[in-house]
């Protein structure tokens, strides 16, 4: 009789835990990216009785007992959101968040949003880890840091510009300007830069070619001079089909410089009077020298034109949006004249072999240990890890329905014990009245 009100005490023990494990999922059924328990059971044997020919009569069981509490990986439904900061794992992972001391946690809760710095941070302040992406050499790190997207895009290289396919009236003899706006990316401000044509002061004994001033607003006077013939033909090399001519006037050299490096020589005497005048020559291929590709020069007096001056700089910018696609990689789009979406970085995945060895720490994080495996951490999508959606969450895995079936179940099997040591204590009180 003792030892049945200790069996039946046991089974209290046992299901009053399998309670309170059903308890907490149920609290949790509308908690983001909770992974629900189960609990798993396993019965206590004191001894077995045998007989003389060593074969077992009797076992001697002393109840039941909880033999590990399980946590169920099974991926939770996915509900869409209006937030772009929310993120969802269709598939296999966790995302890596730091603490303030750069220790990582892993989660399947995606709810973030962007700090004062642009750093994707959890309820808990924690930051979403990721690759950074470096845009000179156009690769990712290999080391985590934090996933931020700046605020504010500052110009991030000074400005390039080229003059293609630029009309000059030569028969006027005076020089030309024009002005260009370009980014510094030092002072972070517009800068206005003048260029200036005008024609080289040797330029009557047609030894010179045209030059070219640049004046920028906030650096010292160049020159950019037209190359001569003598120069080096090909730099930056040519593509095939192209050519380019340098016109020297008032008796000179009409140089024609194929894709292939190859100069070719015209000696003309030529005067300027503002007239139109008609030229016309061959020009041949190397491969085929009997083969000509005519070319003719129409007029030297058409009006200039400044649809040739190109620039590709850019002002600074405010974050106006950014996308996050299935691979885990960021988009930012800023209000500057930026063609082109800036990449801040990439989402980290990380997967266990073993995820009942996974630590569950609250606040629906995990922390890896021996039992776990070595973590693997790489991109979205790849090598078996799931894909990242953006405008999405995952929701609480615990199914309502088999939560509540489980705890009635949990519940009778406590009151049955309850009722046990009752019973057990009853036939105590009649044993000792008996001897009384």
């Amino acid at each position: 009789m003792i030892s049945s009100m200790w069996t039946a005490f046991l089974g209290l023990d046992t299901f009053g835990r399998s309670i309170n494990v059903i308890g907490n999922n149920i609290a949790n059924v509308a908690t983001d990216g909770f992974k629900s328990d189960d609990t798993n059971f396993a019965d206590l044997v004191v001894g077995t009785n045998r007989n003389k020919q060593d074969v077992a009569t009797a076992v001697n069981g002393r109840g039941s007992m909880v033999s590990s509490i399980q946590t169920l990986f099974l991926q939770g439904p996915v509900l869409q959101t209006e937030s772009d900061t929310s993120l969802a794992i269709i598939g296999d992972g966790f995302f890596n968040v730091a603490d303030p001391n750069d220790n990582i946690f892993y989660t399947r809760n995606g709810n973030f949003f962007l700090d004062r710095s642009g750093n994707f941070v959890n309820d808990v302040g924690m930051s979403l880890q990721g690759f950074a992406f470096d845009p000179k050499t156009g690769t990712y790190a290999e080391e985590l840091s934090d996933l931020n997207i700046p605020s504010v895009q500052h110009s991030v290289r000074t400005t390039e510009f080229s003059i293609e396919n630029y009309r000059l009236d030569f028969s006027t003899g005076e020089a030309l300007s024009h002005t260009l706006s370009v980014y510094d990316d030092v002072v972070g401000s517009v800068s206005e830069i003048g260029i200036d044509f005008s024609l080289h002061p040797g330029v009557q004994n047609g030894d010179s070619p045209w030059r070219c001033t640049l004046s920028p607003s906030l650096g010292s006077i160049s020159n950019l001079n037209v190359p001569q013939a003598s120069d080096p033909p090909v730099d930056p090399p040519l593509e095939a089909g192209e050519a380019a001519i340098d016109f020297y006037f008032t008796g000179g050299t009409l140089s024609g410089v194929g894709s292939e490096g190859l100069v070719s020589d015209i000696n003309f005497d030529l005067e300027l009077d503002g007239k139109l005048y008609n030229i016309s020559w061959n020009l041949t291929d190397p491969d085929n020298p009997d083969q000509f590709l005519p070319g003719e020069i129409i007029s030297t007096t058409l009006p200039t034109s400044s649809d040739g001056l190109l620039q590709d700089g850019f002002d600074n910018g405010d974050l106006a949006n950014f996308t996050i696609d299935q691979n885990g990689i960021v988009f930012a789009e800023y209000t500057n004249d930026n063609p082109n979406a800036t990449i801040p970085g990439r989402i980290a995945v990380t997967t266990f072999r073993a995820l009942a060895g996974l630590e569950k720490i609250g606040e629906t994080l995990f922390q890896a240990t021996d039992a776990a495996g070595e973590a693997s951490t790489g991109a979205a999508n790849s090598s078996n890890r799931g894909i990242t959606l953006q405008f999405n969450i995952e929701q609480s895995n615990v199914n309502l329905a088999d939560e509540l079936v489980k705890l009635l179940i949990a519940q009778q099997a406590f009151n049955a014990n309850s009722n046990a040591i009752s019973t057990s204590n009853q036939m105590l009180q009649t044993a000792i009245q008996m001897r009384t």
